[in-house]
């Protein structure tokens, strides 16, 4: 433990110890002309590393002095040795790993003796009575001597040490030269020390200037490196995000990412907007086994939520979650197999090769973005070749290609809702030539034989009222296709503000009033007021469409719906949603036909008008900023019906 040092005993010993006059009370002439020679010379040393290495060459030569550090301090304000002269080579390496917080400096600053506002004296005396610490003995020749008393007043005791300190033209502390010992370890005379100060006076200058031209470098080196990153990012981008076929697209990106930026392996998510979770599409130095387990994932939202949180932003669009950070319940989303998955638990546990080291479970994340804005979608670069953390250029450079991904993806992805499109429309054409064929001419044969003179009049009536259904399933057809049309061709410049509750209770009311046999019971939850959306007169369609298609598939005695609108908050975008849900009591509808419910059915010659009408609910959602899915009711752990979802954005 350290002794108290008592204000009576600071004093004795600043006044008897350090370095006095020597008598001569002024500079001798011939030490300043050499200094002034030797210091000018420094002034043109460009590498800063070289001039130290001079400056402390320049202090054994010019004083007598033996052992010598040049401290520098950085913009954290840690002070870390730069030059170590006159000391074994095992003792200047570990002397070299040591470093001083700005704290540590200004405790031991209080108990120094000022010789002036450039430089103090540490007295062996104070650091004993102080304690000392392991760093302390690194400077010492021999750690028997340590705790000797000094031999005489003049004598150098092998733990003192005496600080000339470098500042820059704003006044600024940029280091120190510290004079560890002397060459005939006697005292400094204080006449030395004032050549000394300035000494270190003009080599602050020589030091701001190559620390200038050091930086003026990097900056040139840091430009030029940027400029040729860009433009090979441009180059390689050219082809590779001119791919109209997603897939393709995914996977050179990738492959540009191990050739632009030298990332081993990567994956990427993107929405799944039909389930509402984000799925890797396109992996790339996996294994065959992960990659196949990892597309059968489904991540939640809030898995992406918490990758692309503000903490662990580190530029636009990128953020950086260290394995330390990662959640026990983040982990099931990585790649991985069932049967490693206890392995992966044991790598988040294992520590980092050192501070700057890329860990096996460190996430990088660059979010893709819709023309809204909305994330649909990450790229995670992995197993960087170096094995280092990405440095902020490189995070810079894929960040712009990241963005550039965005971009091709919504036209990759625009590109093919407009072949869709054309193949809906071409569809729905030739679907609708042959329909209309068929029931023109089953119309045409119902109404030859109403023509038949020996048919009676009841007879003559019924082929007659055949003939007007075939009409009037031509005249729906064509009116719905019409619709579907129209639907495809508007866009969200044509909606206003509609309240979604009142158009739900009208079309229920219409729906009960063409049943009217039936007993049909329908709850309404809850069904806020000023439920408004962006919408158009298609909306009372949508719903009547839905709620017909529920209660015509509900072959229950006694049919039942619940209809409820709940409010949600897109965490990503800060956007209010409804989600409208209609439940009944019908057949559950089976897994394998609710991901294509909503479609066309394509390759098929089967085509119903219900088959239209989904499509037509599905299209006007979509028009309308929104979605449509459907799931089992459930009670009691068992499916007991249908919930049809309609999200629409509030308005």
């Amino acid at each position: 433990m350290a002794e108290d040092l008592a204000a009576q005993d600071f004093e004795r010993i600043i006044a008897e110890i350090g370095p006095k006059p020597s008598g001569l009370g002024m500079l001798a002439g011939d030490l300043i002309r050499r200094v002034l020679d030797v210091v000018l010379n420094l002034l043109f040393i460009e590498d800063i590393d070289d001039l130290l290495e001079e400056i402390a060459r320049a202090v054994r030569e010019l004083f007598p002095v033996d052992r010598v550090v040049i401290w520098l301090a950085g913009e954290d304000l840690v002070r870390r040795p730069k030059v170590v002269q006159g000391f074994p080579e095992d003792q200047k390496s570990e002397i070299l790993a040591i470093s001083y917080s700005d704290q540590e400096i200004a405790e031991v600053k209080k108990y120094a003796k000022w010789l002036s506002k450039l430089s103090w004296f540490m007295p062996a005396e104070i650091l004993q009575k102080r304690g000392l610490d392991e760093r302390d003995l690194l400077f010492v020749k021999d750690r028997n001597d340590v705790l000797r008393p000094r031999k005489s007043p003049d004598e150098w005791h092998p733990l003192d040490y005496l600080d000339i300190c470098i500042y820059s033209r704003t006044g600024k502390y940029i280091g120190a030269i510290e004079i560890e010992s002397t060459t005939d370890g006697k005292m400094l005379p204080l006449e030395t020390v004032r050549a000394m100060e300035i000494f270190a006076s003009i080599c602050s200058v020589a030091i701001e200037l190559a620390t200038m031209r050091d930086k003026e470098l990097a900056i040139a080196d840091a430009a030029a490196s940027r400029a040729n990153q860009i433009s090979r990012i441009l180059t390689f981008s050219k082809d590779v995000l001119s791919l109209v076929d997603p897939d393709a697209l995914l996977d050179n990106v990738l492959k540009a990412l191990k050739e632009l930026f030298g990332f081993q392996a990567g994956s990427i998510v993107l929405l799944d907007e039909t389930e509402n979770c984000f799925r890797y599409v396109a992996m790339i130095g996996y294994s065959d086994e992960e990659m196949a387990y990892a597309k059968t994932l489904r991540i939640p939202p809030d898995a992406l939520k918490y990758d692309i949180s503000p903490e662990f932003m580190i530029g636009r669009n990128a953020y950086y979650v260290p394995a330390e950070q990662l959640p026990e319940n983040r982990l099931i989303w990585e790649i991985y197999t069932p049967s490693s998955f206890d392995r992966l638990r044991k790598i988040r546990g294992e520590p980092r090769a050192h501070e700057g080291a890329w860990h096996k479970l460190d996430n990088l994340i660059f979010v893709l973005h819709d023309r809204h804005g909305r994330p649909v979608g990450a790229i995670y670069p992995d197993a960087p070749s170096d094995g280092l953390i990405p440095k902020p250029e490189t995070v810079d450079g894929i960040g712009i290609f990241a963005s550039l991904v965005s971009i091709s993806l919504e036209n990759a992805k625009n590109y093919r809702l407009t072949l869709r499109a054309k193949e809906e429309i071409e569809l729905l054409n030739s679907l609708l030539f042959r329909d209309v064929s068929i029931m023109n001419e089953s119309m045409r044969d119902h109404l030859a034989l109403a023509m038949e003179p020996h048919l009676t009049k009841e007879q003559r009536m019924k082929y007659v009222r055949n003939a007007m259904e075939k009409l009037d399933a031509m005249i729906e057809l064509i009116q719905r296709v019409r619709r579907l049309s129209q639907i495809q061709s508007l866009d969200h410049s044509s909606l206003v503000r509609i309240d979604v509750a009142s158009v739900i209770r009208n079309q229920v009311s219409k729906a009960l009033s063409k049943m009217p046999d039936r007993r049909i019971k329908v709850l309404f939850g809850s069904l806020p007021e000023n439920s408004f959306v962006l919408a158009n007169d298609m909306i009372g369609e949508l719903f009547s469409d839905i709620i017909g298609f529920s209660l015509r598939n509900n072959y229950s005695e006694t049919p039942e719906m619940i209809i409820s609108i709940n409010e949600l908050m897109d965490d990503f975008t800060n956007r209010k949603y409804f989600d409208i849900t209609i439940s009944d009591n019908g057949s559950p509808i089976p897994d394998e036909k609710r991901p294509g419910l909503f479609d066309i059915p394509y390759g098929t010659s089967e085509f119903t008008m219900t088959d239209i009408s989904l499509f037509a609910v599905k299209s006007i959602a979509k028009m309308y900023g929104g979605r449509i899915w459907v799931e089992d009711r459930m009670s009691g752990g068992m499916p007991v019906g249908n919930t049809f979802h309609i999200l629409l954005p509030a308005g």
